[in-house]
């Protein structure tokens, strides 16, 4: 009996490591993955009871036929279902297994309401050890005697019921509960290796959600240091123009100043996400009023965005800087003035906005990019879906900055 018994232990183990690999590739798959690391909810609790009873009734069909020992592995499914998801959980697991057995496998027969009984035990026990110790503070040496224990529980408990309705399975029960043995290690094991490959989807699991929170932490970081250096230099245009005004019109400098003191209320609000463009244009226009009051008719403006692109989202400050760049370094120095177009539209590619001058141009291997451009330029790069920024120019014919923002595909309906 005893190389009977060695034999049934070797094939339930090569068997539970068939099992354990396909865990494996189970915690590969990112759905699965979720289901795991999810809070309680009815939805992961259907899941679970769902992916383990298929477990379950998979190992009862990876018995081992040694003489008359027959020992599967359906208990597997069983309680670890029960540790992941507590008794409920197992308990829903229990009764899918053990009715699979008890009615497929071994077809009904008088033994079937213990059978059922054995995996509803399982799950449950396995089930209140769940809600003490969660997986990822199980350790492996307290899972595999859990394993044993829950099932050495069930031996005894189906024992003296066996012993109290059937004593004619007397003379049998010691050769029954040897036949147990393989079934019970085989188990264990089962159980131990699914909770290290569990384990190991947890803790990467919560190794790349880490990550990844604190690559978006640093990115928010530095989204808005850039977002806070365009506020000095957008105040130091602002107040030379009034500076100027000052000289030369005191009265429209101190109506310009309210307006500054406005237009800077707005700059200064914190906005931790993206904003609507009709919230940036609103800001441009109210800076470009200050700015016709230095430059009168020489500065002519033409705003044309669709009202898609009015709704769609950007970076906050977006287009500050280019329309400062355009007025400063291309239409004041001609003398006649010039022309600022802002386009915006929307398309399958994405929120296109041009912002346009016939001022005197650059060359950008002369005069390379100022804080502006660079600014909006690094904080379009460092968007969780990056943007673009062209610039078309050239001495004497004007420039063109244009900016390229993917947008969000549409919600399905």
């Amino acid at each position: 009996m005893s190389s009977q018994l060695v034999l049934a232990l070797l094939g339930l183990l090569e068997k539970a490591a068939v099992l354990a690999t396909a865990a494996f590739l189970l915690s590969l798959v990112r759905p699965f993955q979720r289901v795991v690391t999810a809070h309680w909810s009815p939805r992961r609790a259907v899941a679970l009871i769902g992916i383990f009873s298929v477990i379950s009734v998979s190992g009862s069909h990876l018995n081992v036929a040694v003489l008359d020992l027959r020992p599967d592995l359906r208990a597997i499914g069983v309680l670890t279902a029960g540790f992941l998801g507590g008794w409920k959980v197992g308990l829903a697991v229990g009764a899918a297994g053990g009715s699979w057995f008890a009615f497929v496998v071994r077809g009904g027969g008088d033994l079937w309401p213990f059978f059922l009984s054995a995996s509803l035990l399982d799950g449950v026990l396995a089930g209140w050890i769940g809600r003490r110790r969660t997986l990822d503070r199980l350790p492996l040496p307290v899972a595999f005697g859990w394993a044993v224990g829950i099932q050495a529980a069930h031996l005894a408990a189906l024992g003296s019921l066996l012993a109290a309705t059937r004593p004619q399975v007397l003379g049998s029960l010691a050769g029954r509960l040897l036949q147990a043995i393989p079934e019970v290690a085989g188990n264990a094991l089962g159980v131990t290796l699914f909770v290290l490959i569990l384990r190991t989807a947890l803790q990467s699991t919560a190794r790349e959600v880490a990550l990844s929170r604190q690559e978006a932490a640093v990115a928010q970081a530095r989204l808005m240091t850039l977002q806070a250096q365009i506020r000095p230099h957008f105040l130091y245009n602002t107040l030379n123009t009034i500076a100027y005004l000052v000289r030369t019109k005191p009265d429209e400098a101190r109506a310009l100043l309210q307006r500054l003191a406005d237009l800077y209320r707005r700059t200064l609000r914190d906005i931790p996400g993206d904003a609507p463009l009709a919230d940036e244009l609103d800001t441009v226009e109210r800076y470009l009023e200050i700015e016709r009051a230095r430059f009168g008719d020489r500065l002519r403006v033409e705003i044309d965005a669709t009202p898609e692109a009015r709704a769609a989202l950007v970076p906050p400050l977006l287009l500050q800087p280019l329309v400062e760049n355009a007025v400063q370094h291309g239409i004041s120095p001609k003398p006649e003035g010039g022309r600022l177009a802002i386009r915006a539209r929307t398309a399958d590619e994405g929120l296109t906005i041009d912002v346009s001058d016939d001022g005197v141009g650059f060359d950008p291997a002369v005069r390379p990019f100022g804080v502006g451009l660079t600014n909006v330029a690094q904080r379009l790069a460092a968007r969780a879906a990056p943007g673009a920024l062209i610039v078309d120019t050239r001495p004497g014919g004007g420039a063109t900055v244009g900016i390229r923002i993917p947008l969000p595909a549409p919600a399905p309906p």
